[in-house]
């Protein structure tokens, strides 16, 4: 389906009016008080299913790898919800890395958001995006106040998620709260993640005690106007002049995909994924200790992940967030392979910045992955070999059903992974 094939809801525009180029900060803010005034009239935010939808599938109608979009029902202590799923449908020639790639979005953000990835990476992977439970089209429900319960029900929903698909293994990917999510999931569910990738992941670093990298002048006059309320309730707020906020605060959004997505359509989309009543959001809040920094730093659990597991780190060189913790991440697992990319050019969104080097990592992850998995079959197989020939020839001792099983699993995966590493 093409853009112009969508159908709009009864009484919106095809049309979207053309974002704003000023990049004059207090302009933004002059024009959004006049918003605030004229908002009066209409004090509601726009909540229509069919609203999202029509706006999520001219985004995902720029993308020419084929897909299916569908709900994926979980059920998480007997309450059901459903998750808003894409799935890449990959060419049987296509050269594909045997494990999936799953990518997560950040906080406010959707599976549209990787609408300049998802044709590149499907060259490489079956690629499945979803929206997070309590984002998007997936379902709301009200997360727990307290932060270990809360971080709980967002690792749940993902492994929920990934039972319901049986899918064993995967190259998780996550950008920004959704690094923090990808990182935590795996901190628990090891055995099925094959390759964590952390796309300038937040919520790794200890609160400094002094603070000397701050994040944008905008964000920080949206956090103190904010700070009394849910995250995004300014957003809710403004109702159908909301996505015109959204271009006078952040005109660089707009340019980031300009040339993908047209006139106001990615204000709009971010807009109607996060009408609705606030619930992942509030599970942000609750684990949050200020902003940037979380209640439970990953930094300080990261060291305890399975040291079978490799861990990518892909920052933008111009990012706010702390780019050490991914080298501190490698000191504190020397025996891992951990890696740490640095984009010229992007900044926090690394993913859109310098989407075609961003890309280029991540199939390059693909191929190495695929090595690594060859590598493991043929030790295995090797092994295999040499027990049957000594036992063959009467040179073997006895060996026990678990030896045997531990022989097996050799991690020749580690092996390539840190040969790799070494080659840089």
């Amino acid at each position: 389906m093409s853009a112009d094939d969508a159908i709009p809801p009864e009484g919106l525009s095809p049309e979207a009016a053309t974002p704003a180029q000023s990049d004059s900060f207090w302009a933004s803010w002059m024009t959004l008080g006049s918003f605030w005034r004229s908002s009066a009239a209409n004090p509601h935010p726009i909540v229509d299913e069919d609203r999202i939808s029509y706006y999520e599938q001219r985004i995902l109608s720029k993308l020419a790898t084929p897909f299916r979009q569908y709900m994926v029902a979980i059920q998480i202590d007997g309450a059901p919800y459903e998750i808003n799923t894409i799935e890449t449908l990959p060419d049987e020639s296509d050269d594909v890395c045997k494990y999936p790639l799953v990518l997560i979005h950040g906080f406010a953000g959707g599976i549209g958001i990787f609408v300049k990835n998802l044709d590149a990476l499907a060259q490489k992977y079956k690629v499945y995006a979803f929206d997070g439970l309590g984002w998007g089209k997936s379902s709301r429900p009200d997360f727990p106040k307290d932060s270990d319960a809360a971080e709980a029900l967002f690792v749940e929903a993902i492994e929920q998620w990934r039972a319901a698909l049986n899918i064993d293994k995967m190259v998780l990917l996550g950008h920004s709260f959704g690094g923090y999510q990808a990182a935590a999931y795996a901190l628990v569910h090891p055995q099925h993640v094959q390759h964590l990738i952390l796309a300038d992941p937040w919520g790794f670093p200890s609160k400094p005690a002094v603070i000397t990298r701050q994040p944008p002048l905008w964000a920080r006059a949206i956090i103190a106007v904010l700070r009394p309320f849910s995250p995004l309730a300014l957003l809710r707020a403004f109702g159908s002049y909301a996505p015109s906020v959204l271009a006078r605060i952040r005109p660089d959004l707009a340019r980031k995909f300009s040339d993908t997505l047209e006139n106001n359509l990615l204000y709009e989309y971010i807009y109607h994924l996060n009408a609705k009543p606030p619930s992942a959001e509030l599970g942000f809040l609750h684990l949050v200790n200020v902003f940037r920094w979380a209640r439970r730093p990953m930094i300080e659990r990261i060291g305890n992940l399975d040291s079978n597991v490799p861990i990518t780190f892909i920052y933008g060189a111009h990012t706010w967030m702390d780019i050490s913790v991914g080298e501190l991440t490698r000191a504190l697992r020397p025996d891992s392979h951990v890696d740490v990319q640095i984009v010229p050019g992007a900044g926090h969104h690394v993913y859109v910045d310098q989407h075609d080097e961003f890309n280029r990592l991540v199939q390059q992850i693909a191929t190495m992955v695929s090595d690594a998995a060859t590598a493991d079959v043929e030790l295995s197989q090797s092994v295999a070999q040499a027990l049957a020939d000594a036992v063959t020839e009467g040179t073997a001792p006895p060996v026990s059903a678990p030896a045997a099983d531990a022989a097996l699993a050799t991690p020749g995966a580690n092996a390539v992974a840190g040969g790799l590493e070494a080659d840089g």
